[in-house]
C-alpha cells in the first residue's frame, strides 16, 4: 500500500476493484496478497471472517506477509466485496 491509499477510499467498490486488478496485473502473488489484505483490513477482519464464512486466522495466513491464498479463498472475499474476477487477452505492447 502506498500513502495514496487511506482505508476510506476502500469503502468504494470501483476503487477496491482498480486497487485489487492493479496488484493483480502484476503477476506477483505476494503484491496480490499484500492488496488484498489492505482491502480486507479496511472492510474490517472480523466483518470480513463472519461473511466470508473464513476464520481471522485463515484470512490473516492467506494475506499476511508472504500469503499465498487459494482461490476459493479468493473468490470468497471478492463476493463479499461485490467486485468480480475477471480476465482478457494480453495486449501486444504489454510487457511479459
Amino acid at each position: 500500500m502506498n500513502g495514496d491509499d487511506s482505508p476510506i477510499e476502500f469503502r468504494d467498490r470501483e476503487h477496491i476493484s482498480l486497487f485489487l486488478s492493479g496488484s493483480l496485473e502484476g503477476g506477483s502473488i505476494d503484491d496480490a496478497a499484500e492488496a488484498f489484505g489492505v482491502v480486507i483490513r479496511a472492510y474490517g477482519v472480523d466483518k470480513m471472517a463472519r461473511e466470508s464464512r473464513l476464520s481471522v486466522e485463515h484470512l490473516a495466513r492467506s494475506f499476511g506477509d508472504r500469503g499465498d491464498p487459494d482461490l476459493s479463498t479468493v473468490l470468497a472475499v471478492m463476493k463479499v466485496l461485490d467486485i468480480l474476477l475477471t480476465t482478457r487477452v494480453k495486449d501486444e505492447r504489454e510487457d511479459d
